[in-house]
């Protein structure tokens, strides 16, 4: 999938440098869109049908909620230790087109009816993509639409429960989702509805659904009036209009449409956790979610136990390493490259650091220790490296100066020949060589490469 994307972002108009500037001004909307319809054929295309390639070793799928796109940071935090990360696809999410009952439900609810793609997002998720241009090239990132997994199916069902919609889920699940949730009145504006602040003080028929924390996606239901026109038995069709009265509902029928909400609510949420874990784990990849109410659903409810693996991988991504501050990313990759066996080196010792914080419950305690655990790699072993190199090249200078006049002394007196020069020559190279290999086994040479690198691009600048 990444070379297929690289391929493909060479060849269309919605990553072409310059039209992005332009924020694409020079195409009609027709265009765009029939752009847009061209990508999201070829990622669908490339979802069903995966390349099969070479597992890595570790991989993390990032949650794709809410058009969250992990920054760079969090990226060059991932680059010390993770092989892999899996993204949730930011363009591909602007691809989707309403259907017709969405279109009738936007227009009467009084959403917007614009149906144009929104220049600016399209650009800004084309530069996201354009930006990770090398760490797709490297295999560290790869793009999924996991969208695509949420997306509802053209033909909208009409479900019907008998006991609010409490067999969905699990009771204990229903539970944990009912202590957790958030429920908020909609109140009309000119563009449509808004999510208000303040609690549910009176009825209505417009509410908001979410669980947790901010960072997951709200359900919007509304509480509307039906009225059945006709019924067919033979062909079992009812046919029925649907309307938003201006009076509010009955307390009983209010309080049944509110449970029943947030059970539907729940059940949406569920499946979409659900769903991008079992596409993590056909992609052999570990979960990560930064919502604290997903992390506690799937421990305490789901019984989700989290192995060596995961534990050693959350202590590393929350590790603070100060030597990454305004390193590029793609200078990360570049060394882990380059320095494959040190950065294996570095990865296999903060693996054996971490393994004894893994059982650590107190969180002041644990902070310390991680605190420790950073100063130790940044601070402590970074000096012992630099002092090593100062080491080698105090022994170094004098070793070449003689090396130097000795062979001029002896090509004077004896007249040997370039074979003894290229000898003594190569024998200095060897001891030097010595010295660097002794360094680089220092697991924290990774770190040092990284600093060094940054440190120069400052220079230059």
């Amino acid at each position: 999938m990444a070379s297929r994307l690289v391929e493909f972002m060479k060849e269309s108009v919605l990553f072409d440098k310059k039209s992005i500037e332009a924020r694409y001004r020079s195409l009609s909307y027709k265009r765009l869109e029939s752009e847009l319809a061209k990508y999201r054929d070829f990622c669908v295309s490339n979802f069903k049908n995966p390349i099969e390639t070479k597992n890595k070793e570790l991989s993390v799928l990032v949650e794709g909620f809410n058009f969250h796109k992990p920054d760079r940071d969090f990226l060059s935090q991932s680059a010390l230790y993770v092989d892999q990360v899996v993204l949730n696809d930011p363009l591909f999410e602007l691809t989707k087109t309403k259907g017709e009952h969405d279109k009738v439900a936007s227009k009467y609810l009084g959403f917007s009816s614009d149906e144009k793609p929104d220049r600016v997002q399209v650009a800004q998720a084309a530069i996201y993509l354009r930006d990770m241009k090398k760490a797709l090239q490297a295999g560290f990132v790869k793009f999924m639409p996991m969208s695509y997994l949420h997306e509802p199916p053209k033909e909208i069902p009409l479900r019907v429960s008998e006991n609010l919609f409490f067999e969905v889920l699990p009771s204990e699940v229903l539970e944990f989702f009912h202590s957790h949730v958030k429920i908020k009145p909609l109140t009309k504006t000119e563009k449509g509805w808004a999510i208000t602040s303040s609690e549910i003080e009176q009825l209505g028929r417009a509410i908001a659904v979410s669980f947790g924390d901010s960072k997951l996606p709200h359900a919007l239901y509304f509480l509307m009036q039906t009225q059945v026109l006709s019924i067919d038995e033979n062909t079992r069709e009812v046919k029925f209009i649907q309307y938003l009265p201006d009076t509010p509902p009955e307390p009983q029928l209010f309080q049944n449409w509110i449970t029943q909400s947030t059970n539907q609510a729940a059940k949406r949420l569920f499946d979409m956790i659900i769903n991008e874990m079992e596409l993590a784990h056909q992609n052999e990849a570990v979960y990560l979610t930064r919502s604290t109410f997903i992390a506690a659903l799937l421990e305490k409810r789901l019984k989700f136990e989290q192995n060596f693996t995961t534990e050693i991988t959350n202590l590393a991504l929350n590790l603070d390493i100060p030597v990454l501050n305004n390193v590029p990313l793609n200078t990360i990759l570049d060394i882990r490259e380059k320095e494959g066996e040190a950065f294996e080196n570095f990865r296999t010792d903060l693996r054996k650091r971490l393994r004894g914080l893994r059982q650590i419950a107190d969180q002041e305690k644990l902070r310390i220790e991680m605190e420790n655990t950073s100063h130790e790699l940044s601070e402590v072993q970074i000096h012992e490296i630099d002092r090593k190199i100062a080491t080698i090249k105090r022994r170094m200078v004098p070793d070449t100066f003689i090396l130097v006049c000795g062979l001029t002394a002896i090509i004077q007196a004896n007249g040997l020949g370039l074979a003894a020069l290229g000898y003594a020559i190569d024998k200095g190279i060897r001891n030097y060589n010595d010295y660097i290999t002794t360094v680089k086994e220092n697991p924290a040479f990774f770190l040092w490469k990284l600093k060094e690198k940054s440190q120069s691009k400052s220079i230059k600048k």
